[in-house]
């Protein structure tokens, strides 16, 4: 089994200071470049445990909606499952029994209720995340092992940490209001998974021994590294390769075309749609919807006004309006 590492009650500094000394489940997935940009980076991870940035402590209401609903989609996933005991409280960090570099903290810990569950004993069989989702996509149905790709190697990684062979991920899905459970087991293809995960955090390890940095990339949690590690503006001139500087003229160039278009083609869309309020395609897929409404000289003082936008519909939503 897994060693214990910090429990609930360690200080933030000393969490975050063993947590520089490893790769946590969390971080894997931002090594393979499977996090949404805005939340991790692999440029953005390595910065960070080198001591050259701070934490990135940037946080949104998702994010703190997400951590308030882990309580209750772990409730409702023991109460779906009553031949399990799921303990724990996901403030723990634990550690690989051989390889002490191999961090993971799950959502909780789930015991084999023939045993019985004692003190962190011998009957653990499994770890569970707990999710929340705006959207089915990269969702299969429940009870099957179809989950986005960067969950499932957060729960791998947790489950070779833990030394079990079992996860399970309950996910709360906010427009239709249910919890629905997934299973992943440690398989064939788990296995060959986790091996090219060891490979990619082993590489990632010797990039920070060796200051050898991963390359920039287009996400904003680069942005957003970058501006920490020079906050300072120093009255000096930096000379850039031709290609470069052609290569930034010409993106915001296109970015302004982009713009152009987009405005064109959302006017004519108005344009067409008149005082309706729903736009559907001839197939009758929902498009976009118009939404309409004041915001009170009270919000912003003294000065009242309306808001008139047309709200695309994503992808994975469900239609109708």
């Amino acid at each position: 089994m897994a060693k214990l590492v910090l429990g609930s009650d360690a200080g933030r500094e000393a969490w975050l200071e063993h947590r520089r000394t490893g790769i946590t489940a969390s971080e894997i997935a931002i090594i393979l470049g499977l996090v949404p940009g805005q939340w991790g980076s692999p440029l953005a991870l390595y910065l960070t445990k080198r001591g050259e940035i701070g934490e990135d402590d940037r946080d949104d209401d998702a994010m703190a909606l997400g951590r308030y609903l882990e309580d209750f989609v772990c409730q409702r996933f023991a109460e779906q499952h009553p031949e399990m005991v799921v303990a724990g409280d996901g403030l723990t960090l634990w550690a690989h029994a051989e390889h002490p570099w191999m961090l993971a903290t799950p959502d909780r810990l789930v015991f084999d209720d023939e045993h019985g569950y004692s003190e962190w004993g011998d009957s653990l069989t499994a770890v569970l995340e707990a999710k929340t989702s705006n959207s089915k996509d990269e969702w299969g149905d429940g009870g099957t092992d179809e989950i986005p790709v960067r969950y499932r190697c957060q729960v791998l990684w947790q489950m070779h940490v833990m030394g079990v062979e079992r996860a399970w991920v309950a996910c709360l899905f906010l427009q239709s209001r249910t919890v629905r459970s997934y299973e992943v087991t440690l398989d064939a293809a788990a296995e060959a998974d986790i091996e090219l995960m060891i490979a990619a955090a082993e590489e990632f390890l010797r990039r920070i021994a060796e200051g050898d940095p991963p390359d920039v990339d287009w996400t904003e949690a680069t942005s957003h590294a970058l501006k920490q590690l020079h906050p300072d503006i120093v009255d000096r001139e930096v000379t850039i390769p031709v290609r470069l500087a052609t290569r930034y003229r010409r993106a915001h160039a296109s970015l302004n075309l982009a713009k152009e278009r987009y405005k064109l083609a959302e006017n004519e869309i108005r344009q067409r749609l008149g005082n309706g309020r729903v736009v559907s395609d001839p197939a009758g897929n929902v498009v976009a919807t118009r939404q309409r409404y004041d915001v009170p000289a009270r919000v912003i003082p003294h000065r009242a006004y309306a808001v008139d936008k047309l709200i695309m519909k994503r992808e994975g939503e469900e239609n109708g309006s």
